[in-house]
């Protein structure tokens, strides 16, 4: 009887994966989490930074209203005896009317740059003109009042625009423009009216950290 002769089969692999093929898994599975941990860093940073950015667009939305409101209810030059916005030395000032129980009031209010925060400080009421005068150069004491707006700055400055002079930070050209509306011929069709104003518009620049240029905002002085 012949034999038949028998095909010799191949081992059967055990289930499972090789070293190589774990190795090669492994690599791409860290390639994989390198990419979505770059993408999802960037946009947190992105997030990160429109938060901030929109932070500062609302404290600077702030400051900007505040100012207005204080340089719309800036005094009269003849109130005052001088022009009532100084600028120039980090500082804005502003000599402001306001109204208590219906009596007429003025109010010293300081624009500043401390420790890269801008802080506005109000003096209180003032009634006379003695204490006015004492209230434009005192430093701000417990009774005065002070508010942090905007946080970061890197650069604060203020321009003054005089009529027929343009912006300036040299309020000596606001003082003898005040001189000379003073020394000016009185018309009769005029009457006893004010002075007109010595400082109509104020230019505000403010640059805060990370930006590489300042925000700059023109507002008038009185209404």
């Amino acid at each position: 009887m012949n034999r038949v002769a028998r095909s010799k089969r191949a081992p059967r692999r055990a289930a499972g994966f090789t070293l190589i093929e774990m190795l090669v898994a492994i690599a791409l599975l860290a390639i994989v989490a390198v990419l979505s941990y770059r993408g999802l860093d960037e946009i947190i940073r992105a997030r990160e930074s429109l938060t901030a950015n929109m932070s500062n667009e609302r404290a600077l939305s702030q400051l900007f209203a505040q100012l207005d409101v204080d340089l719309r209810n800036a005094a009269r030059d003849d109130e005052v005896g001088q022009p009532p916005v100084r600028v120039g030395g980090g500082v804005l000032q502003v000599v402001r009317e306001m109204r208590i129980a219906g009596a007429p009031r003025l109010q010293v209010v300081r624009y500043r740059d401390i420790d890269h925060r801008i802080v506005r400080q109000a003096s209180p009421a003032i009634a006379t003109v003695g204490d006015l005068r004492k209230g434009l150069n005192a430093k701000p004491n417990d009774q005065w009042s002070s508010v942090d707006l905007v946080g970061g700055v890197e650069d604060f400055g203020s321009q003054a625009w005089v009529p027929d002079h343009g912006f300036t930070s040299d309020m000596n050209v606001a003082r003898d423009q005040l001189d000379a509306d003073v020394k000016a011929p009185a018309v009769p069709q005029a009457g006893n009216g004010p002075l007109p104003r010595s400082v109509t518009g104020v230019a505000i620049d403010v640059r805060l950290h990370g930006d590489p240029a300042p925000v700059r905002r023109v507002l008038l002085v009185g209404e």
